[in-house]
């Protein structure tokens, strides 16, 4: 029953919040720049806000674990400080590391390694939580790969019996859908690397205490691809180029290299087309973790 009310929770307060928040930015000019659009359209800075309160309330009604919601909610406070004052890379990988590997969970074999639960839980959620924070930028991408991979990975723990687990999965992309109609293009506002934070640290926190670490990471590997293109372009990457947009309206690619700047590569596009395309990749990869063997698993 908790559960289910959870999920009725996150939906309705995240629809009745939303819009209101939206607002209440405007009134205070609380905008940012949207760069990927010709002239000077803005956009609401942290509208994610109403999104991420209606979640943790959601998880912490339908009984998800206190330690996993705290954990959640420490990488948001990180996220809201980044937002404000800008960390450095260093912080922003070792700090979720840290707070992931206090998470209570067993080890993991990974490719036949047994690694410590500790050291597994700080790899695994930075991985996470930075890589939502990177493969971003553009009108509804974030928030659309977090519907997909949220629904996705409570098909698999509905499949596995897990029905808690299937319903927190549900209330996050509840709560994601109404963030998501002012995301996307043309967004009228932005996640905010709080936001993006709390996309990654949720997924991240909830999949291992329940042991869905595999399928969530078949579900980032438009993420890691991303994060390596990044990190083979590393020296153009910190000029901090970013796709221009030409006077059709098409993007073209920006300097570094990038998972989108690939696409663009290929073949100047919208913003609209580009995130419908990165999107029709996760659904890609969701469908194929069901049937890929799993590389991580608890130890026998």
């Amino acid at each position: 029953m908790w559960p289910v009310l959870g999920v009725i929770l996150a939906a309705t307060a995240s629809a009745l919040g939303t819009p209101y928040w939206i607002r209440l930015c405007k009134e205070r000019e609380f905008l940012a720049p949207d760069i990927h659009k010709a002239g000077r359209a803005t956009a609401v800075k942290v509208g994610s806000i109403p999104f991420i309160a209606a979640s943790l309330a959601a998880l912490g009604v339908s009984g998800e674990s206190s330690h996993v919601v705290a954990s959640i909610a420490a990488v948001v406070l990180l996220g809201i400080v980044d937002d404000l004052v800008s960390l450095g890379n260093l912080e922003k990988i070792v700090i979720p590391a840290l707070v992931m590997s206090t998470l209570p969970i067993g080890g993991r074999e990974v490719l036949g390694v047994l690694l410590p639960a500790p050291l597994w839980g700080a790899l695994f959620g930075t991985f996470v939580v930075n890589a939502s924070n990177t493969l971003a930028g553009f009108n509804g991408l974030e928030a659309g790969c977090f519907s997909i991979a949220s629904i996705f990975l409570a098909i698999h723990s509905a499949i596995s019996g897990d029905v808690s687990g299937s319903l927190a999965y549900v209330a996050l992309a509840g709560a994601c859908i109404p963030f998501l109609t002012v995301n996307w293009y043309p967004a009228k506002a932005f996640p905010g690397n709080c936001g993006t934070f709390f996309m990654g640290a949720s997924l991240a926190a909830i999949s291992i205490s329940r042991g869905a670490d595999w399928p969530l990471l078949i579900l980032y590997v438009p993420h890691g691809l991303d994060f390596t293109l990044k990190l083979l372009g590393w020296g153009k990457t910190k000029k901090k180029g970013r796709a221009s947009v030409g006077a059709d309206g098409k993007l073209h690619p920006p300097p570094h290299l990038s998972l989108a700047g690939l696409l663009l590569r290929i073949r100047p596009m919208s913003e609209e087309r580009l995130v419908t395309s990165l999107l029709a990749l996760e659904v890609a990869v969701g469908i194929a973790s069901f049937f890929l063997p799993p590389l991580v698993h608890a130890p026998a």
